[in-house]
């Protein structure tokens, strides 16, 4: 729009733009879009194998990290040009965030996987988080163990608090979109691009990341500040103190 209305401002409005010129600008958008999907997926994958793994350390750690990287980067990049399998473009579109009418049927598809993959996420990651829970307290004796599945579970919880978020805003992104096609031909054009505006909803679930991961980080340093400060501050003798901690193990 920027280049437009300092270059193209001498030509003619159209009012409908070829499916073929649009490409681009769709193939980005469904790149991001698969690609916040499976990055959650990713990061569930690589946390269950940290929860499973009885020798998982750094090294595995990154070998893992750069594969998940590396297929969520190559499965995101082909996900619109599998949606475009064998279609012509060779119609045309009011606006490039519409599918090309060849692909429609499997844009639905798309959207609808995108919901399932995402209510997956969220499932999956409370699921880990429940295990590791319940594992740190069958441990709660063997310290090393214990701060690792501590570690485990605030990560976790953070992915989980994200996959909610996300399955929020992928819900009404996937089912708002379906419906609007749905009935476009009965409430109009001017309603459906006006309600699709509203419930365009990836710029949001992408600025929720950031958001909730600062939020998580202090949370977690004041969670862990305060226990320090309640531990030290007090003054306590010798069985009282030993109590306290004996209540901090047994502590679910």
């Amino acid at each position: 729009m920027f280049y437009k209305g300092l270059f193209l401002v001498d030509r003619p409005c159209e009012w409908q733009i070829s499916e073929y010129d649009c490409v681009p600008y769709t193939l980005l958008l469904y790149t991001g879009t698969s690609g916040m999907i499976l990055s959650q997926t990713g990061v569930l994958i690589e946390r269950a194998l940290a929860t499973f793994h009885p020798d998982y350390n750094a090294t595995i750690s990154r070998f893992v990290g750069f594969f998940i990287s590396t297929l969520v980067l190559v499965i995101s990049s082909l996900t619109y040009r599998i949606i475009l399998w064998d279609d012509p473009l060779d119609g045309f579109v009011h606006s490039c965030f519409v599918p090309a009418t060849h692909s429609a049927q499997r844009a639905n598809w798309f959207l609808f996987i995108s919901v399932l993959l995402t209510l997956f996420n969220l499932i999956a990651s409370m699921a880990v988080m429940y295990y590791n829970k319940r594992l740190e307290y069958s441990i709660r004796y063997k310290v090393r163990e214990r701060f690792k599945k501590r570690e485990a579970i605030d990560s976790t919880h953070t992915i989980c608090i994200v996959s909610m978020s996300q399955f929020l805003t992928m819900l009404i992104y996937s089912m708002g979109v379906l419906l609007l096609r749905y009935y476009q031909q009965v409430i109009g054009l001017q309603m459906f691009f006006s309600l699709i505006a509203w419930i365009y909803t990836v710029p949001y679930s992408a600025l929720l990341f950031p958001l909730i991961l600062i939020y998580r980080i202090r949370a977690t340093k004041l969670f862990r500040t305060k226990k320090i400060q309640s531990i030290t501050s007090t003054k306590q003798t010798q069985i009282e103190h030993i109590n306290q901690i004996t209540s901090m193990w047994n502590d679910k």
